[in-house]
């Protein structure tokens, strides 16, 4: 795989909205006022007072009580109190830092939270510093990062830094590896083969398989597939493929022109219609069936093509519900392979 990870922020962004809670991996420790109230369009939260301090961006540090909003799930201003100075408010442009005066030994206790992710990682800076130690990804109850929280040690009160701040982090999770990109829009995390493997959908075409996807040019490309549906496991708006490394490549179903899967041993094919996945019968099915309009079964034929080129394989015709009308040609060369 040539890919770069610039790229794989685009495509997996995309995928991220398909389904947020593969990629949700954050840790929820804001005492928040209730649900988000939605104003002017825009969904906005408020936090509780709590134990915290700010670091501004001309180097001053407030250590009192703090409270955040989001604005449509990213933090949007911090304000900070019990200084002994004016409360003062924030907005995230003003700050390098901010945080709760919390550490992840008082998160595993649960003073703050009652579901605390965090494990070793390294955190990149955007200034190129490395820091090791224990991170965890800060997210609302969507999925959406706001901060990535660092600390040197279990003891030691988390410091939470801003995507501006940041390249990239890298933690591991409950056995998984995880790791966060920074861009502009805030932090977007690269899916992994470790994370899909944990997940049994009913669907199996929404697991991982050995497989392949091929682009509109021919090009294809092997590793680990798993098709996108909707929630309904409706229509596969597109497949992600794991390469060799685990890391996931999302593409749409535009981009494609054709996925296979390997399941329970059988080739599973989709073919591309734009918008969707569409799969598309196998000879083994289609020599099973037997109508009684014998052209509606598989045999051996060949079609000839307007170019004049000639495919020699079992044809079969799929027609109206009279059997009148014959709609489409299902074609399967030599090898049993199905095209449309």
């Amino acid at each position: 795989m040539t890919h770069s990870k610039l790229t794989w922020i685009l495509v997996y962004l995309f995928a991220l909205t398909l389904s947020v809670s593969c990629f949700a991996a954050g840790y929820h420790v804001y005492d928040w006022k209730g649900d988000a109230k939605v104003k002017k369009g825009k969904e906005i939260r408020e936090s509780r007072w709590q134990p915290g301090y700010v670091l501004t961006a001309n180097g001053e540090r407030r250590v009192g009580k703090i409270m955040v909003t989001t604005i449509n799930g990213r933090i949007a201003e911090v304000e900070v109190k019990g200084d002994g100075k004016r409360k003062g408010s924030y907005a995230t442009s003003e700050l390098k830092e901010f945080g709760l005066l919390l550490s992840v030994a008082d998160i595993d206790k649960k003073r703050g939270s009652s579901r605390g992710r965090f494990g070793p990682g390294t955190l990149e800076l955007a200034d190129g510093q490395h820091l090791q130690g224990f991170l965890g990804a800060a997210s609302l109850d969507n999925g959406v990062v706001f901060s990535i929280a660092y600390a040197p040690d279990r003891e030691t009160p988390l410091t939470s830094y801003f995507s501006r701040g940041v390249k990239n982090a890298v933690m591991t999770i409950d056995g998984i590896e995880m790791e966060y990109l920074s861009g502009d829009g805030g932090f977007s995390k690269i899916p992994t083969l470790a994370e899909h493997l944990t997940f049994n959908h009913k669907d199996d075409s929404r697991n991982p398989h050995k497989g392949s996807v091929r682009m509109p040019d021919d090009e294809v490309i092997e590793g680990q597939v798993l098709l996108f549906k909707d929630e309904n496991d409706g229509p596969a708006l597109g497949a992600m493929l794991f390469d060799e490394d685990g890391y996931g490549v999302f593409w749409t179903a535009s981009e494609l022109s054709r996925v296979t899967q390997v399941i329970d041993g059988r080739t599973n094919y989709w073919s591309s219609y734009g918008a969707s996945l569409e799969r598309l019968p196998t000879l083994r099915e289609f020599k099973a069936e037997r109508h009684r309009d014998a052209s509606r079964n598989a045999q051996p034929g060949r079609v000839v093509l307007r170019n004049g080129d000639e495919l020699q394989g079992y044809v079969a015709f799929f027609k109206t519900k009279d059997n009148v009308y014959s709609i489409e040609i299902y074609y399967f060369n030599a090898d049993g392979v199905p095209f449309s």
